[in-house]
């Protein structure tokens, strides 16, 4: 990553400088990029999706909660700092079996 970022660097500066009339031509012109191997991100099993999931008591408001704040993060693929913008601990209301958050914004 390091080779790749320095090259785009200095690239983007000769550039500027051709912009700039620094020099006359630009040096980078004719170099190839670097390409740099592809990493593939293995997804979760199944075991360890299902072992946070375990951890939640279904019998309490707070282990339903959990368990369904962590199978929100799981399905889309959400991060946790999108995933729980505006729940705060205690806005979240059940109705018999159905838990329904409750929105609020802080701030001015």
């Amino acid at each position: 990553m390091t080779q790749w970022r320095r090259q785009r660097e200095t690239r983007a500066f000769f550039s500027w400088l051709l912009c700039h009339d620094y020099i006359p031509t630009n040096p980078f012109a004719k170099v190839k990029n670097i390409k740099m191997p592809q990493k593939l991100i293995q997804p979760f099993t199944q075991e360890k999706v299902l072992t946070p999931v375990a951890c939640c008591d279904a019998d309490s408001c707070k282990g339903t909660r959990d368990r369904t704040l962590v199978l929100v993060l799981h399905d889309p693929g959400l991060r946790a700092a999108r995933g729980t913008c505006g729940w705060y601990q205690g806005t979240a209301r059940t109705s018999g079996s159905i838990l329904t958050p409750c929105y609020t914004v802080r701030g001015p």
